[in-house]
């Protein structure tokens, strides 16, 4: 089955599809469980690498408006002060962009940190599901290894009354 990437149309039903399972296929579950927490463990490290990226886009840009802005007052003569340079910065659709593109991957960065974290509790619900599973079945051969002595004890008794009688 292909992967989608955090890019892609479809990532969000595809990555709570991926964490869900049932009960009835245990098999399947513990099988994928490994794979499927690499990918999505993949694709955390590269939202973070996004982001990272997307962090330090936004300084050069700070810096490079920052820059413009003082420049352009120095030719003017205009004095300036810092508020009025901070609010020359994040008044820029350049800046803008760019803080809603870090925003963005901040909550998909996030959105990833959280389905690890689903896979794990998934990894705990499946080992706790298969201790249950494989205490009914010891449970269900106790019960068959009982009822198979008392039905060999009943013909046994039978056989020794049998036998006296």
């Amino acid at each position: 089955m292909k992967r989608l990437t955090i890019d892609e149309p479809g990532f969000s039903e595809q990555m709570l599809a991926d964490v869900a399972f049932s009960p009835e296929d245990l098999d399947s579950a513990f099988i994928e469980q490994a794979s499927l927490f690499a990918y999505y463990a993949e694709q955390s490290r590269v939202a973070s690498k996004k982001l990272d990226n997307l962090k330090l886009r936004i300084g050069v840009i700070e810096a490079q408006l920052d820059k413009g802005i003082r420049d352009e007052a120095a030719l003017s003569g205009s004095k300036l002060t810092e508020k009025a340079i901070e609010h020359g910065i994040t008044r820029d659709d350049k800046y803008l962009k760019a803080v809603m593109a870090y925003n963005d991957a901040k909550a998909t960065a996030q959105m990833l940190r959280d389905i690890l974290e689903s896979f794990k509790q998934r990894k705990d619900m499946l080992i706790h599901i298969g201790l249950t599973r494989r205490d009914e079945v010891k449970a269900q051969n106790l019960s068959v290894r009982y009822q198979q002595e008392d039905d060999f004890q009943a013909r046994r008794d039978r056989f020794a009354e049998k036998m006296a009688g």
